[in-house]
């Protein structure tokens, strides 16, 4: 089997997608404000939850499985400081950089001179680089699990009590970090047995893969009932906190099915036929257009009058597809320089 983890090449680009349809999708479930001229739409609603429902923690899955490949399977030493050092400039240094650039593109913090608060959030992540310092903090705890040699099943185990119950006000997205580093190790966990779900993936029939497709669709569309109770005014403590913690669980079970779900099928996938060029060569530019989407989207909606010449029901496809070229495009611009190269490659 190649060691080029060619489900990897497939998942990391499918999941890049899934991401940019559920940005251009978020306003219709009020993460973001409606652009002037537009209107609610339901269905646009159930578009973005059910693409939110496994998009971060496939991400946070997939860099996990490439560190387990690089330990498991490189047989590469990490030094703390080594890996430190390396997770800073990878994840670090671009977050603090695009949270600058999104805090000068789209708020007035510098004007008001909200030190503090741009201070922090340059560090923490602004906007969706909050992701970075998260992930960060993610290849911390799996390096610091392997060296203390925890069985896997149990520290599986206990990551999972902790993901359920990640509900603390920490820091620098530590506390984002408690609640994702579940999958992140469960990724480290799979890639040990690679070759197990391989076999078991190609053995599968087709009928698997739809029942759970199926039992995915229905518990999102179940649970995310529950997640909408409002949990911030809810007294004493203890029942504020065992909300959160029946909230997460059922975040965890559709999360973790989908997961799964689309692990197997791209094993199964790449166990039969090759990936083209194409999706080999967009690899490289996965993490800037991570970077580049959603400020494409932002500007897009809210700073041209797009939204009002195309209406309703067309902006998010046309937000799609500007987000998606554009993206690729300053991606492909940008790792043509030396710079670009150092941050992102």
């Amino acid at each position: 089997m190649s060691q080029r983890l060619d489900e990897i090449s497939l998942l990391r680009p499918i999941t890049i997608g899934i991401l940019i349809v559920m940005h251009a999708f978020t306003m219709y479930a009020g993460n973001w404000p409606l652009p002037d001229g537009i209107e609610p739409v339901r269905a646009y609603f159930w578009v973005q939850k059910i693409s939110f429902s496994c998009m971060l923690e496939m991400f946070v899955f997939i860099s996990g499985y490439i560190f387990g490949y690089q330990l498991f399977g490189q047989k590469r030493e990490f030094r703390f400081g080594e890996l430190v050092t390396g997770k800073l400039r990878r994840l670090i240094l671009p977050s603090i950089l695009f949270s600058l650039l999104y805090i000068v593109c789209f708020t007035d913090w510098f004007g008001q001179h909200q030190w503090k608060m741009i201070a922090y959030n340059t560090l923490a992540g602004q906007a969706h680089m909050w992701f970075l310092p998260m992930l960060f903090w993610c290849f911390i705890g799996g390096w610091v699990i392997v060296k203390c040699r925890i069985n896997d099943v149990l520290a599986l185990v206990l990551l999972l009590v902790v993901s359920i119950f990640s509900h603390l006000p920490l820091p620098f997205q530590v506390n984002m970090a408690c609640y994702y580093l579940f999958f992140f190790y469960l990724g480290m966990f799979l890639y040990k047995h690679r070759e197990k779900m391989t076999e078991f993936a190609k053995k599968q029939p087709a009928g698997l893969y739809v029942s759970l497709a199926v039992y995915l669709l229905l518990v999102v569309l179940q649970t995310r009932t529950i997640e909408s109770l409002s949990v911030i005014t809810c007294e004493p403590l203890a029942t504020r906190l065992l909300l959160f913690a029946q909230i997460n669980t059922c975040k965890i079970s559709y999360a973790l099915t989908g997961v799964v779900l689309l692990y197997l099928l791209a094993l199964r996938y790449v166990s039969h036929a090759m990936l083209s060029n194409f999706t080999l060569d967009l690899n490289k530019y996965c993490f800037a257009i991570y970077l580049f989407q959603q400020f494409i989207l932002e500007l897009i909606y809210y700073y041209t009058p797009l939204p009002l010449y195309v209406g309703t029901y067309w902006l998010p496809w046309i937000g799609i597809a500007t987000a998606s070229i554009g993206s690729y495009a300053l991606a492909r611009l940008l790792l043509m320089t030396r710079s670009g190269k150092y941050l992102l490659g």
